[in-house]
């Protein structure tokens, strides 16, 4: 306001001495009234150098003051959003999508690698400033809970000051796309992988009805896409695990959806990734050799087993009625071959392995029933209520003594608030406590020992809220971005040279993060 005061002062003043030379000009006047005007005219000419000068000044300050940093949360530089649309990418130059992508695995599964984009660019945030960072969803919500953003999409956000330090959305061309639920991060960080689904093609839509589920592989540094990867259903969630080898994987899973005729269309199943390898498909099994539809699929920390959980359900062909209970496969990840059947509760989801692999707790959410196995004799040794209704995650503390569990209200109310403690080693439910979110699914731990954080996705409350474990309580409380949907996620550690480490994801705790658990399980054990 001062600046548009100053400028039209002087425009008032230019106006005036326009003025007294017309007049003079225009009735003749002597020398000395002549000179007492340009006197006049010469003492403006002063005044108006005074106002430049001032007006210089005060741009120079208002200048300097927008130059300086602003706290984040007054500055709408950061976070950094915006929509990334496939028609704004540059395919892949010339030669540079590799031949023969497919695998025996891939065909097996009905997966294909629907486009490769060049996804270069500039960084999207500052790993220098954000080392550590915790990436999930930003997807347009469901069942009653929308968010005003319909695209599937992802956020970053620092894991130690709890800020949004960039996040994105992808228009692929479709009308409608299935909620983006969770994702997973490669070990090394490198690549996202962020599930979503054709649910109402666009009229160009290609293979939406063979491959209805996509796979949005993203470069970590650009948070550009990198492949898009179709399956036989619409994709659910991702996590990174090594095989006993030290061969870096990213497993991943369907969500195998109701159509007409009340049977549910089998998916690709439950597959692997190799990161290293253009992500192409390594492994996996589908519900024809599970002998049902697979819904989850958690990998155990030295990599030789999977957990699958198996709801009851029809299965195939419309035709065909096959019903089971609730059941979860032990799976051998280097056969793809079924070694265990657990049969038991309704609702089969979660499973939380301990980080020997020599543990695994199944969590039901129709029954609201844990079940401790033995892995190696293959047998439950223990059994538990779950502290809440309609359990989804369940989580282990890093002394693994805790067992928390997520009320989301599965195959219940669907509109879950609390969250519950179970003694892991007793096998006794302690307790519940309302959190005041809504429909959280499940939590990934913070890798920080001293934090005692469990991070919790809400994905109708649409925010992430960190429960102290050791205080049992919500410490804080992170809205996501655009008021959007939020699912699962993943602690990432970065260098500044963009090289990365995922340290804990929906299957726990990775790399120095796991060392850094075992050592301090084996130091307690001593004791």
């Amino acid at each position: 306001m001062w600046h548009i005061l100053k400028k039209r002062k002087l425009a008032f003043i230019l106006v005036m001495i326009a003025g007294l030379l017309l007049v003079a000009c225009a009735k003749g006047v002597s020398q000395e009234q002549y000179d007492a005007l340009q006197s006049q005219v010469q003492e403006k000419d002063t005044k108006i150098s005074e106002l430049q000068s001032q007006l210089k000044a005060k741009e120079a300050e208002s200048q300097a003051k927008v130059a300086e940093p602003q706290p984040a949360s007054q500055t709408e530089a950061a976070p950094v959003g915006k929509i990334v649309q496939v028609g704004e990418l540059q395919p892949a130059p010339e030669g540079a999508r590799p031949t023969g992508w497919d695998t025996e695995w891939s065909q097996r599964l009905k997966i294909s690698l629907l486009a490769t984009f060049d996804s270069s660019g500039e960084p999207a945030w500052d790993p220098q400033a954000h080392p550590l960072v915790f990436i999930t969803t930003s997807g347009p919500g469901y069942g009653g809970f929308i968010s005003e953003n319909k695209l599937p999409g992802l956020a970053v956000i620092d894991a130690d000051s709890y800020e949004v330090v960039a996040y994105r959305h992808y228009d692929l061309g479709y009308e409608e796309y299935f909620e983006d639920h969770g994702l997973g991060v490669s070990p090394d960080g490198r690549w996202i992988y962020l599930p979503t689904g054709v649910v109402s093609p666009g009229p160009d839509t290609k293979d939406a009805d063979e491959y209805p589920g996509r796979w949005l592989v993203i470069d970590a540094k650009t948070l550009n896409i990198h492949q898009i990867i179709g399956t036989h259903s619409v994709g659910h969630h991702a996590k990174s695990f090594y095989t006993p080898e030290g061969e870096p994987r990213v497993l991943a899973t369907d969500f195998n959806w109701q159509i007409g005729g009340g049977y549910m269309r089998p998916g690709s199943g439950v597959y692997v990734f190799d990161p290293a390898n253009d992500n192409r498909v390594v492994g996996g099994i589908n519900a024809d050799a599970l002998q049902g539809n697979p819904y989850l699929a958690f990998p155990s920390p030295d990599g030789k087993y999977v957990s699958i959980g198996l709801p009851p359900g029809p299965i195939g062909d419309p035709d065909i009625r096959h019903h089971l209970e609730g059941t979860w496969a032990v799976v051998d990840a280097a056969t793809w071959q079924p070694v265990k059947y657990f049969v038991g509760g309704y609702d089969p989801i979660w499973t939380a392995w301990t980080a020997d692999s020599k543990t695994a707790y199944l969590c039901d959410g129709g029954s609201d029933e844990v079940f401790k196995v033995d892995i190696e004799n293959k047998k439950v040794v223990g059994t538990s209520r779950s502290s809440v209704h309609g359990m989804y995650g369940c989580h282990l503390n890093w002394d693994e003594t805790q067992l928390w569990t997520i009320e989301k209200g599965e195959s219940s109310h669907n509109r879950g608030k609390n969250i519950g403690l179970v003694d892991a080693k007793l096998m006794v439910p302690i307790d519940n406590w309302n959190t005041g979110w809504l429909r959280a699914d499940h939590g990934t731990l913070h890798p920080n020992p001293d934090r005692h954080e469990l991070w919790v996705t809400a994905n109708s409350s649409f925010e992430v809220v960190v429960w102290d474990m050791e205080k049992k309580e919500v410490t804080k409380r992170i809205p996501m971005p655009l008021g959007t949907s939020t699912h699962s996620g993943a602690f990432v550690h970065y260098n500044p040279d963009w090289s990365g480490e995922v340290l804990a994801d929906q299957a726990g705790l990775h790399g120095s993060a796991r060392e850094k658990q075992v050592a301090l399980l084996t130091a307690r054990a001593q004791k």
